[in-house]
């Protein structure tokens, strides 16, 4: 499960201006041990259009580490 006290890391946008809005954006725990990035798309619309696209999940990725237990 992931921890509680996630921090956010950060968004960037690699779409470019005519194409769908891609974005990944990610997550950490402060001790290191957790990780984790999310992919998402969403299409563009023209501007005279009042409604907005809803934003796709295309991927998610988690790297959790757990110290040994001897």
């Amino acid at each position: 499960m992931p921890g509680a006290d996630l921090k956010f890391d950060k968004c960037d946008d690699s779409s470019m201006d005519d194409t769908p809005i891609f974005m990944g954006c990610t997550w950490y725990s402060p001790d290191g041990t957790q990780a984790f990035d999310v992919s998402l798309l969403k299409e563009r619309r023209a501007t005279d259009k009042p409604q907005s696209a809803p934003w796709l999940v295309t991927g998610v990725r988690a790297a959790v580490c757990r110290p040994d237990k001897d």
